[in-house]
């Protein structure tokens, strides 16, 4: 669950009826994470993506990351 936000895309589960592992291994932040490496670390915030945080933010992050990271 995103604490952001409170409607049935971003609610995975419940803790009370089922183990936050099952809930984990059948969210979609654990799928993002399986298709892009990058998002092993940041699975986003669909309550902030293109509000807090504009669009291209991340591309932009993972970029500058990378740039700093070659010299």
């Amino acid at each position: 669950m995103c604490p952001g936000r409170f409607d049935e895309e971003t609610i995975f589960g419940n803790v009370l009826d089922k183990p936050l592992k099952d809930i984990w291994h059948k969210s979609p932040n654990k799928a993002r994470g399986a298709e892009d490496p990058h998002n092993l670390v940041n699975n986003r915030c669909p309550a902030k993506d293109g509000h807090a945080f504009p669009i291209g933010f991340y591309e932009k992050v993972m970029q500058r990351y990378q740039e700093l990271t070659q010299k």
